[in-house]
Order: structure tokens, then C-alpha cells, then sequence
């Protein structure tokens, strides 16, 4: 039992943190309905949606497996196979030289879109420049940009075709034929080509439009300025403008407009925010000060309102307590 300091002590199974245990057995109950709470018992272990995100890709064995996630150490792969085995997300193909095939269930497919959402939104928040010493595979970073792309709902008006060379006979093409999003490996005739390390590519990735202009101009990238321009503006969150429609890079660098309201009494105008506080509108009260005749009969008239500021005398005397509140609110 482990307690945080709640009257109630919550059952955690910690067998893969302290080390004790059946990693299989390691699952943390979140002692609530939730359909989400009860999703990440099932796939909220430490490396589970990455097994699912290399699957989605077919069969793979378990040592494709190991080479593709990297830092993962046998054990934990063997245990986070068999806690997907025994929750029906994942099934294993038995083959003559014992090492067999994992695949996706049906159980399993239907974890595709969370994975799109999750690297949609890692492309858009936290992706971040390339780490020290973090592995970067080139099919898989441009298989990402492909996804990305595919699943950002902003196509471009015509088919294009862009060319990533990275060396080694490693050349990659993604391509737009007017419907959906593709990734070939090979070269052929493209909008743009750019010779670039995955490390680039991911840091091409991670920066802002103008910085990824900057980047294609100093890699010599060949391609018409507006298909590098093209490019450079393909990858970002997609922000909703107040109409509806998506808002532009060049449009998104506009100051917002103001979201205050005003409110009007006849003694002067008020601001008020979207937060609720009213304050002082010092711009408009001074362009329309009113005559010594209009302030007496505007006094009479809001005589018993709630909230009255009236503008102070010539000999500096405030007229009310409003009106001495609204003068020190002025200096």
C-alpha cells in the first residue's frame, strides 16, 4: 500500500519500479471510472504504445523489435510482449526456428488513431530539437512526416512530391497525388530535393517556418522559392481563426484583437475585460469631458446608482467617492 498523504491508501502495483514482482503484474489501478483511466491500465505502461506504433507497421519479430525501440533490454520487451499477449492487443505467430512473429489483433489495429493523435501532437508540442546520443532512424522520422501530414487535414491545392536524400543511398520521396500522402524510397523528378542528416531533418522538423526556410536556402535545397516556401510552411499546429477557417503562418504573427467590451453609462464609459474587472476608460473619458451644466444633471440623474464616477470639480474636490476612486485610479 502506498499513501500520499489522503485519509484513504490506494493499492498501487509497483512490481517494475522496485524491481520485485511480475513485471506482467506491474499495472497501476487509478481507483476511478474512466474509460481513459481504464486504457492506460491496459497501454499506459512504459514502452506498450510503442510496441503497438512498430506492429501497425506488420509482423515483426522479436529481435526487429529490440533493434527498432533501442534502448528497450530484453526483459522488459519479453514482459510488455506477454502483458499485451494477455490482453488481447497482440498475438504470436509460432515459426520453425522458435523465434516467431508478433502481430497486431483486431484488438490492437484499433489503437492506430490514438497513435496518429499522439504523434500529431508531438510533431505540433514536443518534439524539440534532436537530443545527444538519441537514435534517429530516417524511415521512421520521414514515416512520421508522412502521418503527420496525412492526418493535419491541410493539403496542399495541387500534387506535390518532395525528395530527402540522407546519404548512404538513402533516399526517400514524399508525395501528395492530390488525395492522400505517401513515402517511397528511391529518387525521382521532385518540387524540391534537399540533401540534409536525419539529425537535420528532425531539427528541419522541430523549427519554425522561417527558420526552415533558412535551413532548406543553407542545405542548397533545388526547388522554385515557392515550392521551398511550400515546404517550410507544411509542418505546426493549425490554428482555428475566430471565423472558423485555419490561420496562416503570416496571419498567426497578428496581434489579437481586443476582447473587451464597453459599457456606456452617461457620465463616461467603462471598460470592461474578458476577465470581468472594470476599469477606467482614461482615453475616452478625456476626449468627451463634459461641461460643469451636463455633470450637475448627469448627477441627478444617476443619483442612486450602483456604480457612478463622475469627473471632479475645478477646484480638485471630488464629487462623490466614485469620483475620487476613478481620480486616484487616473494618476
Amino acid at each position: 500500500m502506498v499513501s500520499f498523504g489522503y485519509q484513504r491508501q490506494y493499492p498501487f502495483y509497483t512490481g517494475l519500479s522496485t524491481g520485485g514482482g511480475d513485471m506482467t503484474d506491474s499495472r497501476i489501478g487509478y481507483q476511478h471510472f474512466c474509460p481513459a483511466a481504464r486504457a492506460l491500465e491496459v497501454v499506459g505502461e512504459k514502452w506498450s504504445l510503442l510496441i503497438v506504433r512498430d506492429l501497425l507497421a506488420g509482423a515483426r519479430r522479436f529481435s526487429d523489435l529490440r533493434r527498432s525501440l533501442v534502448a528497450i533490454t530484453p526483459k522488459w520487451l519479453s514482459a510488455r510482449l506477454r502483458a499485451l499477449e494477455a490482453q488481447g492487443i497482440v498475438e504470436r505467430e509460432a515459426a520453425g526456428d522458435r523465434a516467431g512473429w508478433y502481430r497486431l489483433t483486431s484488438r490492437g489495429q484499433a489503437l492506430s488513431p490514438v497513435i496518429d493523435a499522439l504523434l500529431v501532437w508531438g510533431m505540433d508540442h514536443a518534439l524539440g530539437a534532436p537530443r545527444p546520443g538519441e537514435a534517429i532512424h530516417p524511415g521512421r522520422a520521414v514515416d512520421a512526416a508522412v502521418r503527420y501530414l496525412e492526418r493535419r487535414g491541410a493539403p496542399p491545392p495541387r500534387a506535390v512530391t518532395w525528395l530527402l536524400r540522407f546519404g548512404d543511398d538513402r533516399s526517400y520521396m514524399l508525395r501528395f497525388d492530390g488525395t492522400r500522402w505517401s513515402r517511397e524510397r528511391g529518387e525521382a523528378p521532385a518540387d524540391v530535393a534537399v540533401a540534409m542528416s536525419p539529425e537535420e531533418w528532425v531539427a528541419f522538423l522541430a523549427a519554425d517556418p522561417d527558420e526552415r526556410l533558412r535551413r532548406l536556402r543553407a542545405r542548397r535545397a533545388e526547388g522554385r522559392a515557392e515550392r521551398l516556401r511550400e515546404l517550410a510552411a507544411a509542418f505546426g499546429p493549425r490554428m482555428p481563426a475566430a471565423s472558423g477557417s485555419p490561420v496562416t503562418p503570416a496571419s498567426r504573427s497578428r496581434p489579437p484583437s481586443a476582447s473587451a467590451s464597453r459599457v456606456t453609462s452617461a457620465s463616461g464609459s467603462r471598460l470592461r475585460g474578458a476577465d470581468g474587472e472594470a476599469s477606467s476608460d482614461r482615453t475616452s473619458a478625456s476626449a468627451r469631458r463634459p461641461s460643469r451644466a451636463t455633470v450637475t444633471g448627469s448627477r441627478r440623474r444617476a443619483r442612486g446608482r450602483a456604480l457612478t464616477a463622475l469627473a471632479p470639480t475645478d477646484t480638485g474636490r471630488a464629487r462623490s467617492p466614485w469620483a475620487a476612486t476613478a481620480k486616484r485610479t487616473h494618476r
